[in-house]
């Protein structure tokens, strides 16, 4: 068959600036439900505190969302009823409840009521404001209450009007708008001033929102949303929501409507200049309670089948639904000349012209239908004149020439059942294939098996990458690693382990030969070589989910020209870039719109010539636009949840001197030396990226540096020594910056025998023993002494007793008288008995007692010297019966 015979046979639909109406859609939405953990799809109400947690009243009790998990409280917490309309938090941090059976305040995990003044039955909370700091209002069925002290006291505002139902009051420069049933609004002024500015008296409310936005006052009616206006209303849209019924509208922080309306479910006005855009999000049904706007700029609608997210998006999608039904799309590829080549799983293509601004969407050039009509684009490469090359999964060649279809599968010398990479080498002119077993090279006109320049040829290629200036190749091989083919034909085996599942190669932006190619490894993340002319690749940097890579499953990626990387994962669109300091940066893409449920399977990525990012999602194209994408910083608000001491929860009241918001967490608690096990509870909350939180963690002063960074979100200290601590804990997403640290302040007592205090008083005490028994034992030596010297005083009066001075003083004159007159012998023998005398009273003088014969001695010694003395005959008789002197009787000496 000749060559134009093949061309007029795959030329097949051409139809030259079709256009083919394509759906842009600005925004990402994601539904979560009951199997996500809430625990009712009928939503009332959303609220986001100051910590960040995002609170959503149901049908059926309350939430707590952190973008992770959903915390459900129920009556058993003490909700007054399971219906909760309306979460507020005051200046005080003190988180209110509006609920079908009146106020509730949350206090940890525990809900408490109090009393109203009026013992009115309140069914419905409406919501609560404060009109100035200090002071709370709620809005109820049975009109307006104030908080004092701890009752609800019904208080005036519109005379006569005291017990009416309020559906909203709203605070402005100008005063007060009260919003009564949805039929009477009125304004008071500050000054006590009343103005009645609309009043319908229809069964059916004329109007049901009432919102303030920059101090302008909207209204949502039957003939749409109206502003005031210098005191008058004004519609916002003109006709465009004339006759549609509105449940409730919101205005966000980017000056979007949102309306959430019975006829067309959400429905989003954005005005653009003198034009109104809408988008409609459709429902399965379209009952809207609420929206509001997070600090991430995500939107929350509260419905009836659950809590809708709606986040926007940096990329414009275009389905092709029409056109491929019931087929999903498997490559898209950018053309040299600016179009889009959408490859199929029925084997059509679409060459598509992308848009040039943005109110014109892309325009459907050609539709083509390859050979095999399960067949679609696998690889693909460009020749010198900028036509597309490819290679399909059942094994077919083809070239496209702008938008003529050529099969050129016949060129092939031998036979393949597949084919896979292939390349065109500019410098040497010649077209490379891999075939299932063999390389194959040649041209246009045929392609046989390539061989090196010692005959030696690659068996089982992948994949091909061409430098520029020596026409050098690498070549991905299925079994013996990656080979080098030099510029002239010889071939080099490089290391088996550098085998790639997938790569592409980032030509040099400064004209040098110094090529990068981006390979992804299983297990081992992104591989960054460096390849310069005929020498190996060399390995200079490795992407792995520590630089904040976020799954090791890649579909596809590509790089622009501003040295960002885009991948695809399972999961999303991630790009990465560095920053000044050369740590990657990366910014996630979620993509879960309606119709593609399946996932990113078959995504594969390409950059334009004006450095746009291209992908296919089933039946749609998706444009980055490079000038609007860029890395938006994701940042978590760290809180400490709870404080547990040994594991269980406490009244921290006993412990310190105030509790600190709703959450009721310690302030600067002191604890007991034997109160030293704590257990602390923290989150990272944001609601932009469902990848997961990291954490790290120090406890000063004992800790310097910061825990490695882990998932975990509970820490135990045990035992912990006295002293003062600063708990601190941050938290982020791999690749994004910490937060700020959550901070803890605790003070462990010292045990009362390690305190300053009772070491003084023991050395105080201590002190005072010793003085008290130094004192005690001088006092007793003292009295020893003193007793010593009395008892010595009456020894010697015991002895003077015994022994009269003047008996001595007379004995010795007596003898010295007889010496005189020389009387020897008398004075001899008076001597004699004196000395035995005085030897009998100082033996005795020691004793206490002595027998009575030792006295009776004495006393006749005393008698002889006595009669010696007077030198006269002294008679006397002594008695003493025998057994008394037998006896031994101890008598005082």
């Amino acid at each position: 068959m000749g060559f134009k015979a093949v061309r007029y046979l795959f030329a097949f639909l051409i139809f030259p600036f079709l256009n083919f109406p394509a759906n842009s859609q600005s925004f990402n939405t994601r539904l979560y439900t009951t199997a996500d953990g809430l625990s009712d799809n009928f939503i009332f109400s959303i609220y986001q505190d100051s910590y960040g947690y995002l609170w959503v009243g149901t049908a059926n009790g309350l939430n707590r969302f952190d973008g992770k998990e959903f915390i459900n409280f129920g009556l058993r917490h003490g909700l007054p009823s399971l219906a909760v309309d309306r979460v507020y938090e005051d200046y005080h941090h003190r988180l209110w409840l509006g609920t079908r059976a009146g106020m509730a305040e949350l206090k940890g995990d525990s809900c408490y009521t109090y009393a109203v003044n009026d013992n009115a039955d309140i069914t419905f909370v409406s919501g609560f404001l404060e009109p100035q700091p200090g002071i709370l209002w709620a809005t109820t069925n049975k009109g307006l209450y104030e908080l004092r002290k701890n009752s609800w006291v019904k208080i005036k505002l519109f005379p006569g009007y005291e017990n009416n139902s309020i559906s909203k009051i709203i605070s402005t420069s100008k005063g007060f708008y009260i919003n009564y049933a949805n039929k009477i609004l009125v304004h008071k002024s500050y000054e006590g001033q009343y103005k009645v500015l609309l009043n319908k008296t229809q069964s059916r409310p004329y109007y049901n929102n009432l919102f303030e936005k920059n101090d302008t006052v909207f209204i949502s009616t039957y003939s749409g949303l109206l502003h005031l206006e210098n005191d008058k209303w004004v519609s916002q849209f003109d006709d465009s929501l004339a006759k549609k019924f509105i449940y409730t509208s919101y205005r966000d922080n980017s000056n979007r409507y949102w309306f959430g309306t019975s006829q067309d479910g959400v429905l989003a006005a954005i005005q653009n200049g003198n034009r109104t855009d809408y988008f409609h999000i459709p429902l399965s049904f379209n009952l809207v309670s609420n929206f509001f706007e997070d600090r991430d700029k995500n939107i929350w609608v509260a419905g009836f089948q659950g809590l809708l997210k709606i986040s926007p998006i940096a990329y414009n999608s275009f389905s092709f639904d029409a056109l491929l039904k019931p087929a999903s799309s498997r490559h898209c590829i950018a053309m040299p000349s600016g179009n889009i080549v959408l490859s199929a799983d029925n084997g059509k293509l679409l060459v598509v012209n992308p848009f040039t601004n943005a109110t014109i969407s892309p325009r459907v050039m050609a539709i083509m239908q390859l050979k095999n009509k399960d067949d679609f684009i696998d690889f693909y490469t460009f020749d010198e004149n900028k036509r597309l090359l490819f290679t399909t999964r059942y094994g077919f060649l083809y070239r496209l020439d702008g938008t003529i279809l050529t099969d050129l599968t016949s060129i092939i010398a031998c036979r393949n059942s597949g084919l896979r990479g292939l390349a065109y080498n500019d410098k040497t002119k010649q077209l490379f294939v891999c075939g299932d077993s063999v390389l194959l090279s040649g041209n246009e006109n045929r392609l046989d098996t390539f061989f090196s320049s010692n005959k030696k040829f690659i068996p089982l290629p992948g994949i091909i990458h061409v430098e520029d200036e020596k026409g050098s190749m690498l070549v991905q091989t299925l079994n013996q690693g990656l080979v080098l083919i030099k510029g002239n034909g010889e071939i080099q085996y490089l290391d088996k382990a550098m085998n790639f599942s997938l790569s592409i190669m980032e030509k040099s932006a400064t004209g040098k030969n110094e090529n990068m190619i981006w390979a992804v490894s299983r297990g081992k993340g992104i591989l960054k070589y460096q390849w310069k002319k005929e020498s190996p690749p060399e390995l200079v940097e490795t992407i792995t989910e520590k630089n904040g890579l976020p799954y090791n499953y890649i579909l596809s990626i590509a790089a622009d020209k501003e040295g960002r990387l885009w991948i695809a994962t399972a999961n999303g669109i991630v790009m990465m870039k560095k920053d000044a300091q050369q740590k990657w940066e990366k910014q996630e893409f979620e993509f879960n719109q309606p119709g593609n449920s399946s996932g990113l399977s078959f995504t594969k990525l390409n950059v334009d010539n004006k450095d746009n990012v291209w992908m296919n999602v089933r039946n749609e194209l998706v444009e980055f636009n490079a000038a609007k994408t860029a890395i938006i910083p994701v940042q978590t608000n760290t809180v400490i949840e709870k404080i547990l001491l040994f594991g269980k929860p406490t009244n921290w009241k006993f412990f310190a001197d105030s509790v600190y918001s709703y959450r009721k967490l310690p302030v600067n608690p002191q604890l007991d030396y034997d109160q030293n096990t704590l257990s602390i509870t923290f989150k990272g909350i944001q609601f932009r990226n469902n990848a997961p939180i990291e954490y790290s963690y120090r406890l000063k002063p004992a800790d310097t540096a910061w825990s490695s960074p882990s998932a975990g979100s509970i820490v135990s200290f045990y035992q912990l020594n006295p002293g003062k601590y600063e708990f601190q804990v941050k938290s982020h997403l791999n690749g994004f910056e910490w937060s700020k640290p959550a901070i803890f302040s605790f003070s462990i007592k010292q045990p009362f025998w390690d305190t300053w205090w009772f070491r003084l008083l023991l050395v105080m005490v201590a002190s005072a023993l010793i003085i008290f028994s130094f004192r005690y034992r001088l006092s007793q030596v003292r009295k020893t002494t003193a007793l010593k010297n009395q008892l010595s005083e009456l020894e010697m009066k015991a002895l003077k007793a015994q022994m009269n001075p003047h008996f001595i003083h007379n004995a010795l004159n007596s003898i010295q008288s007889l010496i005189v007159n020389q009387k020897a012998d008398e004075a001899s023998y008076y001597i004699s008995k004196f000395a035995k005398l005085l030897r009998q009273v100082l033996e005795n003088s020691d004793k206490n007692l002595i027998s009575l014969e030792t006295e009776l001695y004495s006393l006749l010694l005393y008698v002889d010297l006595e009669k010696l003395r007077i030198n006269s005959e002294v008679e006397y008789e002594e008695i003493i019966q025998e057994s008394i002197l037998g006896s031994g009787i101890k008598i005082p000496p």
